[in-house]
C-alpha cells in the first residue's frame, strides 16, 4: 500500500482527494507500524539482525516457518476472533479462522551459504573469460578473488550481515511475521475497500492483534509482526532474544574462519596446473605446464582486512584514514580474545562511522 493513494483509474481530482486523504488517516494511526521505520523489530539492541535458531522454529504452514512462540500467539489471536465473531461481537471478514494463509520462508544461513558459492561460480567465469589473470598459488588466489568481490560488492554485499539485510525477504525469515493473506498484498484498491472504508472493524482489527503481541503493517495490513516487547515482560526480554536467535557474530565469524581454505580447496579440485604459451620450443611443445601450490595459509590480517574492507563499501565509509588503525585494534582484540571479539570491535567502529542504522529493503510480497 502506498502511504498516499495514488491510482490513474480515478479521474475525478475530488475524488482522488479524498481517498489519499482516507489513506492518510489510515497511515497516521499509532498502533501502526512501517517496516522501513521500525526496522528495530528486526534487529538487536546492537543493531544486528535476527536470526532465528532452526530448532525454535515450528511448521506454521507447507512452506513456512515461525517462530514457536508467534504461532502461539497468532493461535491464541484467531481463537479470540473466532469467539468474538461467533459472537458477533466482532466482524474480521479478511482473517480466515478456518484456513491458515500461504506463504514461504528460507533458512537465512543456507541462503547465505548459497550466495557465496554463487560469487564464487561467478568469479571463476571472470577467470576463464580473462586468460591474462593467472593463479599460480593461494596469494594470488586470495588477492583476485578480494579484488573481485571489493569490485562487486556496489551490486551484491558479501558480508553475511549486508547480505540478509539487503534480502527482499529478510522480513519474514525472522520467525516473527505472519501474513494473513496470499497474494494481492500490497493492492490499493483492496486494502482501501477492506480497511480503509470500515475504520471500526481496521481499528478493532489493530487493537485485537496488539492484545496479542501483534503489530500491523500500516503499508500492508495483512502483515502481522510479533513485537516481544508487547507480549513480553521487560526483565524476560534479553533472554527472549538469547533463547530464540543466533549470535550473528558466531554465524560470520564460523564462515570467515574456513572461507579463503574452502575456496581454494574448490579452485584446486578444478585447476591443478596452468599452461603459459612460450616463445621457442625445440620439441613443438607451444605451452609451458606450471603447477598451481595447494599449501596455503591464511594470518588472522587477511580475515579481518576482508571483514572490514567489504563493511567499509557496503556500509558506504568513505573515513580510510582510520582503517589502518581500526584493523590493528581489530587484531589485537582478537590475539587477547578471539576472532570474533575482533569482528566486534570492527562492527561498532564502522557503525560509529557510518552513523546510520542500515536500511533494511522494504518489500510488499514474498
Amino acid at each position: 500500500m502506498t502511504t498516499i493513494f495514488a491510482t490513474n483509474k480515478i479521474t475525478r481530482p475530488k475524488r482522488l482527494f479524498t481517498r489519499r486523504a482516507l489513506f492518510n488517516n489510515f497511515n497516521n494511526l499509532t498502533t501502526n507500524i512501517s517496516f522501513e521505520r521500525d526496522s528495530y523489530l528486526f534487529q538487536t539492541p546492537d543493531r544486528l539482525p535476527l536470526v532465528p535458531k532452526q530448532e525454535k522454529l515450528v511448521p506454521f504452514t507447507s512452506n513456512a516457518n515461525v517462530l514457536e512462540t508467534t504461532a502461539i500467539s497468532y493461535n491464541k489471536f484467531i481463537e479470540y476472533v473466532s469467539r468474538k465473531q461467533y459472537a458477533r461481537k466482532l466482524k474480521l471478514d479478511f482473517v480466515n479462522i478456518n484456513k491458515r494463509p500461504k506463504f514461504d520462508t528460507l533458512n537465512m544461513t543456507e541462503f547465505y551459504q548459497n550466495k557465496i558459492i554463487d560469487y564464487y561460480n561467478v568469479f571463476i567465469k571472470f577467470l576463464n573469460k580473462n586468460p591474462s589473470v593467472v593463479i599460480n598459488s593461494f596469494d594470488d588466489f586470495y588477492k583476485m578473488f578480494t579484488l573481485f568481490v571489493y569490485e562487486g560488492i556496489v551490486a551484491s554485499p558479501f558480508t553475511f550481515y549486508s547480505s540478509i539485510y539487503q534480502s527482499k525477504t529478510f522480513y519474514e525469515n525472522t520467525g516473527l511475521v505472519i501474513y494473513l493473506q496470499s497474494a494481492n498484498l500490497d493492492n490499493d484498491n483492496d486494502i482501501f475497500d477492506t480497511f480503509i472504508l470500515n475504520p471500526r472493524e481496521s481499528r478493532a482489527y489493530i487493537r485485537t492483534a496488539n492484545q496479542f503481541g501483534f503489530e500491523v503493517d500500516r503499508n500492508i495490513p495483512y502483515r502481522l509482526v510479533f513485537n516481544p516487547k508487547r507480549a513480553i515482560d521487560t526483565v524476560n526480554l534479553s533472554n527472549f532474544y538469547a533463547e530464540n536467535f543466533e549470535d550473528y557474530y558466531q554465524i560470520e565469524s564460523s564462515i570467515l574462519i574456513g572461507l579463503f581454505e574452502d575456496l581454494y580447496n574448490m579452485f584446486l579440485k578444478g585447476k591443478q596446473n596452468n599452461f603459459r604459451p612460450v616463445d621457442r620450443c625445440d620439441d613443438f611443445v607451444p605451452t609451458r605446464k606450471t603447477k598451481i601450490l595447494e599449501d596455503f595459509r591464511v594470518t588472522q590480517r587477511e580475515k579481518l582486512s576482508f571483514y572490514l574492507n567489504s563493511l567499509f563499501l557496503e556500509r558506504k565509509v568513505t573515513y580510510v584514514d582510520e582503517r589502518e588503525q581500526i584493523l590493528d585494534n581489530a587484531l589485537v582484540t582478537a590475539e587477547m580474545v578471539d576472532i570474533q571479539a575482533g569482528m566486534r570491535y570492527i562492527m561498532g567502529q564502522v557503525n560509529r562511522l557510518a552513523n546510520t542504522r542500515v536500511t533494511i529493503v522494504p518489500n510488499t510480497g514474498f
